[in-house]
């Protein structure tokens, strides 16, 4: 029997395409935390980009999932995503999510953030001068 060689495949995603996915990910994780109410600080986003793979690895942790109802967290934050990107699919074409509750991040172990991931920083402005 034939042994089969292996070869690493081209990646669907160059570079800057990837950190073009991360940003608009990123952008509409916020909203969907913003419209579902929830205050800075109250959820995290984590990443980790995998050019070898063309893969884009996020972990979208918040204090608001129910770590009861980990699937259904998952399922309403990705149908958000899909409806925002329905004209841009290929956005997601790249996109490893995951959500985790902020009490399954604390307990480590397995819902431990690697080191190899960096938290996305999101910056907002101060709105106390607006009234």
């Amino acid at each position: 029997m034939a042994k089969k060689t292996v070869t690493a495949v081209e990646p669907f995603f160059s570079a800057n395409e990837l950190q073009r996915c991360l940003r608009l990910v990123v952008g509409a994780l916020t909203k969907y935390a913003n419209d579902e109410g929830w205050q800075p600080g109250t959820f995290g986003i984590f990443y980790r980009v995998n050019e070898d793979w063309g893969r884009v690895h996020i972990i979208f942790v918040s204090e608001h999932f129910d770590s009861r109802t980990e699937y259904l967290n998952y399922v309403g934050v990705l149908k958000y995503l899909k409806q925002t990107f329905n004209a841009n699919a290929d956005v997601l074409a790249s996109l490893s999510l995951v959500t985790r509750s902020q009490e399954q991040v604390n307990q480590g172990g397995i819902y431990e953030i690697g080191p190899e991931y960096r938290e996305y920083w999101t910056i907002y402005p101060d709105r106390s001068d607006l009234s």
